[in-house]
C-alpha cells in the first residue's frame, strides 16, 4: 500500500487563502521553469523543485511521477499553513 510521506494537516476556512497562495507559488515555479527552458535561460533550483518539474514535464501514467508531484505540493501546503 502506498502511503503520502508528507505531513498531515487539516485546515479551516480561514487557511484558504494561504492554501491558495501556496498553489499559486507552484503554478508560478513551473511557470519560470518553462519560460527559462523556452528561453534557454538558466534558472536556480533547489533539488526538490527540479525533481517536482522533470515529473511534472514527463507523462503522469508512472505512480513514481505522481508520487512526486502530490508530495510537493502537499509539504507546499502545510508549508503554508505553518507560516
Amino acid at each position: 500500500m502506498w502511503r503520502l510521506r508528507a505531513a498531515r494537516s487539516s485546515f479551516k476556512v480561514g487557511d484558504y487563502p494561504k492554501l491558495k497562495i501556496a498553489l499559486e507559488q507552484v503554478d508560478d515555479l513551473i511557470d519560470r521553469i518553462a519560460a527559462a527552458e523556452d528561453n534557454h535561460e538558466d534558472i536556480t533550483l533547489s533539488v526538490e523543485e527540479r525533481k517536482f518539474y522533470d515529473a511534472y514535464s514527463e507523462h503522469w501514467v508512472h505512480a513514481d511521477k505522481r508520487t512526486i508531484l502530490t508530495e510537493y505540493i502537499c509539504k507546499q501546503l502545510v508549508k503554508a499553513l505553518r507560516s
